[in-house]
């Protein structure tokens, strides 16, 4: 039996899914099985996934109704045959040829539960990496739940991680989540876990398209609300270091997005959204004002707590004026 089951759920992806399969293929560690889930794509990526599955006994594919990434996950994880080890990979995205060989090395030869390896991030004009480096370095639960959420090391995502497949035995993703249901995962699975490596490979290529659901402003990505008050777990709640790591990493997620949402504060859900956001920054002002945040960001905080909404939303315009006529020279 394969030693890694790699899970990749595909929708609507022609253009990239024969490079990412291709990529895991060409891996320099044979023992692995990928497990293809197409949730219902419309396009010709079923057809390209059945076509590399007929040609390489690795492969196992599976083709589904559409029901969303958090559905297609849960479905491979539970198709995954005796493996010990499961790890992610997204459809239009790829990796270096010895990223699972040196990965799995490290985690066998330190016994993880959990092994986070770092991602490269591909735009368009530039290929760059978003996070802090340091040498490689072994956590426990509560050091990885405080790194987690300082976010400085690693994030959500679960592409750039390794899980031992026991860890996994009472846990999924929450399937009525559009967004963030990656980082939840991931914190729960910490939760579970007693040895956590970090291991910055940055052998994994993240490519970051315009159409996707973290670059496009919708309703669903309401949805981080609810994710991240899941998070906190009991252990997040017993641990006083832990728990304001995560009251820090929630407090920045509703500025961030506020500041997002104030360009379309006409749709009611938004605006109720940043009437939250508002009332939340007067509420913990100080807190967040001492945060480690760019001036900026501490700018519009203090915005935020101190100016009625609509003031709010011309000072918004009035700065998107300026800054055309800056640009414009």
């Amino acid at each position: 039996m394969p030693i890694l089951s790699i899970i990749m759920p595909v929708y609507n992806v022609e253009k990239y899914v024969g490079k990412s399969i291709e990529s895991v293929l060409a891996q320099t560690m044979i023992d692995f099985e990928l497990i293809i889930v197409n949730d219902g794509s419309t396009d010709n990526s079923g057809k390209i996934c059945e076509e590399y599955a007929f040609s390489d006994s690795r492969i196992k594919y599976y083709c589904k109704d559409n029901e969303g990434v958090s559905v297609a996950r849960n479905f491979g994880i539970k198709k995954s045959s005796s493996s010990k080890y499961i790890t992610f990979i997204d459809s239009d995205d790829w990796i270096e040829p010895d990223f699972y060989e040196k990965a799995m090395k490290y985690i066998k030869s330190n016994d993880l539960d959990m092994c986070i390896t770092g991602y490269v991030i591909e735009e368009e004009l530039r290929t760059f990496i978003n996070l802090k480096q340091r040498k490689a370095f072994i956590m426990d639960s509560l050091e990885a739940l405080i790194e987690i959420f300082r976010s400085l090391y690693y994030t959500g995502t679960l592409w750039d991680t390794f899980f031992k497949k026991e860890i996994l035995s009472n846990l999924s993703l929450v399937e009525g989540l559009k967004y963030h249901e990656d980082f939840l995962f991931k914190v729960q699975c910490i939760n579970n876990s007693n040895r956590i490596g970090y291991y910055p490979l940055y052998k994994y290529h993240y490519v970051m398209r315009s159409t996707s659901v973290s670059h496009t402003l919708s309703k669903n990505n309401l949805d981080v609300l609810k994710a991240n008050k899941m998070m906190c777990l009991p252990k997040v709640k017993m641990n006083k270091r832990v728990l304001k790591r995560y009251k820090q990493f929630y407090s920045r997620f509703i500025i961030e997005l506020s500041a997002q949402y104030i360009k379309i504060m006409n749709d009611t859900p938004f605006r109720h959204y940043v009437r939250y956001s508002q009332k939340y920054a007067r509420k913990n002002f100080f807190e967040l004002i001492t945060d480690c945040i760019s001036i900026k960001r501490k700018i519009y905080i203090i915005l935020l707590a101190c100016i009625p909404l609509n003031s709010l939303k011309k000072i918004y315009r009035l700065g998107i004026v300026i800054r055309n006529k800056y640009k414009g020279g």
